[in-house]
C-alpha cells in the first residue's frame, strides 16, 4: 500500500446536481441586477425617450449707466481761467466718445488770408462699475485750444490717456500740466456718477 491518499470519484448524478445549482445562482444574480438597473432609471412612457433637462437660464448682470463730467480749466498767465465742460453718459463696460472741433474767428484787423486756428476737444471714456459703486474709468483726452491773447509761438496741446478709480459723484483733479512754451496751465477734473 502506497502513502498517497485516494480522492473519491464524484458520480455523474452529483455532478449534474452541482451544475444545476450554479446555473440557478447565475440566473438569480442576473435577475437581481436587471431589477436594480430598472429601479435606478427614471420612469418614462414606453417608447418615449427621456428628454434632457433644460439648463438653468443665465441671469444677466444689470448694467447701469454712468454720467461722466469732464471739466478742463485753461489759464494763461494771470488771466481768468477758461473752463470747458464735456458731459457724456456711458453704459457700464462700454465705450463712449465725444468729438468737438471748430475754427477760431479771425482776429479783428487781421487780413482774411491769415489761416484760421482749429480748436479740438476729443474725449473717449470707458467706465467699469464695481460692487461698491466705485468706478474704474479709462479716459483718453485730446485738447488743442486756440492761442490765448498775448500768447506767442506754437499752440498748446494736451494729450492724455489715463485710468483712475473714482468714488461715485465725487470730483477728482486727475491732471495738471504746464505748456512748456508759455505760462499756460491746464488742469482736468473728472466726476463719474453711477446712475440708479
Amino acid at each position: 500500500m502506497s502513502g498517497e491518499s485516494e480522492i473519491p470519484a464524484i458520480g455523474s448524478q452529483e455532478s449534474a446536481h452541482m451544475m444545476k445549482r450554479i446555473v440557478a445562482t447565475c440566473l438569480a444574480v442576473s435577475v437581481m441586477a436587471a431589477a436594480l438597473s430598472a429601479a435606478q432609471r427614471p420612469a418614462s412612457a414606453p417608447g418615449v425617450q427621456a428628454k434632457a433637462q433644460p439648463a438653468a437660464p443665465v441671469t444677466e448682470v444689470r448694467r447701469r449707466n454712468v454720467s461722466i463730467e469732464l471739466a478742463i480749466s485753461d489759464q494763461t498767465g494771470s488771466a481768468e481761467a477758461v473752463k470747458k465742460v464735456v458731459t457724456l453718459i456711458v453704459a457700464d463696460r462700454q465705450t463712449g466718445s465725444v468729438r468737438s472741433s471748430g475754427n477760431a474767428l479771425t482776429p479783428k484787423g487781421e487780413p482774411l488770408t491769415v489761416p484760421l486756428e482749429r480748436e479740438t476737444l476729443n474725449v473717449d471714456a470707458m467706465p467699469t462699475v464695481h460692487q461698491d459703486d466705485s468706478v474704474l474709468l479709462s479716459l483718453t483726452i485730446e485738447y488743442a485750444p486756440r492761442r490765448a491773447d498775448g500768447e506767442n509761438g506754437g499752440r498748446a496741446q494736451l494729450n492724455e490717456r489715463i485710468a483712475v478709480t473714482l468714488e461715485s459723484g465725487k470730483p477728482l483733479v486727475i491732471s495738471r500740466s504746464a505748456d512748456p512754451g508759455s505760462s499756460r496751465k491746464i488742469s482736468v477734473e473728472v466726476t463719474a456718477t453711477v446712475m440708479k
